[in-house]
């Protein structure tokens, strides 16, 4: 178990969500992605992690890392769901990289970081290519048989003229093409992705199997450009391509990281910036994709009620409505463990508020009496091949009753894991 003071990772302070880690209030604790002050669950006053997993510096000389209480989560397989159901933008939430700070040894969570560095940047690239690729004027000298733009008098007489060769001529033009510094950068940090999952997926599963694909498929739209970029180059791009300012960000950082070359891919393993990712908002997210993939447009996502209330999902066919919160929960699924008292207030104000009823189509004119069903999902690991649970069954028929609360049910919706078997 991890949550000790681990001596052979340089002082590193190795903990797991949700665990305490000492009494004595330091000003220098304060404010931090993964450590809060609290008593949680009425226990002792003190710093505790949260959802949050990844690593930090708590001061100067003491760096922190939180890992999942679950272990051998498949990520990749988690990243990429939330990618190809994400129409909202907001997967950029989940976690934060700082990747100005400074880097902190560890073995542990590097791979879980670069497959999620990985799968940010292919969502963004994703976005670009479906637009198609920023086409600019690029500045080209090239020996041709025939005058294009205009020639280049100096050398067109040293390379050309003195050496009696008259069939050539030296010129100089602007080709409008996708062949750009742009491009050029995108497709040079595409090809440190295709590396980077190589060398850090030691399983390779079906998640490895469908990242891979999906590189290689957006490196086919970039076959007309070259992969010589220049990080120290001057690179504009055109408004209307909104995407391309926040991805060449992106291909900077990832190439700067590893010093603009791809053999420092695996010396660079090793350490990692500070970031964080939400394990609460991903599980949310993965949930979402599941969703979505089960019951299509049926399924609204944030929906905002009155006083900016807002359901994970609501769910409404010509049969039946319900109000579904993801919480990030495992204890849910123990035998004897009930809905928090906190939890059923939160999900019964959401069944009440007038904004949420309409947009689920129950009128209070003719159904003052009628609840809305409230549903908690809740995680576990499982170690066997697990299918989408939602897909071809209606939710009535995989919900199960809290028995302590009236309309109120669970499901478990699994984790995956590496273990898969």
């Amino acid at each position: 178990m991890m949550g000790k003071l681990d001596m052979n990772l340089n002082k590193v302070i190795v903990l797991e969500e949700h665990q305490f880690f000492q009494s004595e209030r330091k000003e220098a604790f304060e404010n931090k992605w993964l450590v809060g002050w609290g008593y949680p669950d009425n226990a002792q006053w003190g710093y505790y992690t949260n959802f949050h997993i990844g690593a930090e510096w708590l001061d100067k000389n003491t760096p922190i890392i939180v890992v999942p209480k679950m272990e051998s989560i498949d990520f990749l397989k988690m990243f990429l769901h939330c990618m190809f159901a994400d129409d909202t933008d907001s997967f950029s939430e989940i976690y934060n990289i700082d990747y100005k700070g400074r880097p902190i040894k560890s073995q542990v969570l590097t791979s879980v970081l670069s497959q999620l560095i990985v799968v940010s940047f292919v969502q963004i690239i994703r976005k670009i290519t479906r637009k198609g690729l920023l086409k600019q004027y690029v500045s080209r000298s090239e020996n041709l048989s025939n005058v294009r733009g205009k020639i280049n008098m100096t050398v067109n007489d040293r390379v050309n003229v003195r050496q009696a060769r008259f069939n050539k001529v030296y010129c100089q033009y602007n080709e409008f093409t996708v062949d750009n510094p742009a491009n050029s950068l995108l497709k040079r940090a595409l090809l440190f992705c295709k590396m980077m999952l190589q060398t850090i997926v030691n399983i390779k599963n079906d998640s490895y199997l469908l990242a891979m694909s999906e590189v290689n498929r957006l490196l086919t739209s970039f076959n007309n450009v070259s992969d010589t970029a220049n990080l120290s180059a001057t690179v504009k791009t055109n408004k209307l391509y909104k995407e391309y300012e926040e991805a060449l960000t992106l291909a900077k950082k990832i190439l700067r990281h590893y010093d603009n070359s791809i053999s420092n891919v695996s010396e660079r393993y090793e350490e990692v910036p500070p970031f964080w990712i939400d394990m609460s908002l991903l599980y949310e997210h993965y949930v979402l994709s599941l969703l979505k993939e089960a019951y299509g447009k049926h399924i609204l996502y944030q929906k905002e009620g009155e006083h900016k209330v807002r359901p994970d999902f609501l769910y409404c066919d010509n049969e039946e409505c319900y109000i579904l919160d993801t919480k990030y929960m495992p204890y849910l699924g123990k035998p004897g463990e009930q809905i928090s008292v906190d939890v059923a207030r939160q999900l019964s104000g959401y069944s009440r508020d007038n904004k949420i009823r309409k947009i689920l189509g129950i009128s209070n004119d003719n159904s003052l009496h009628r609840s809305v069903p409230c549903v908690v999902i809740y995680p576990f690991l499982s170690n066997q091949i697990e299918n989408n649970s939602f897909v071809g069954k209606r939710i009535k028929d995989i919900i199960v009753e809290e028995p302590y609360y009236y309309d109120f049910y669970k499901i478990g919706v699994p984790v995956p894991s590496l273990n898969q078997s």
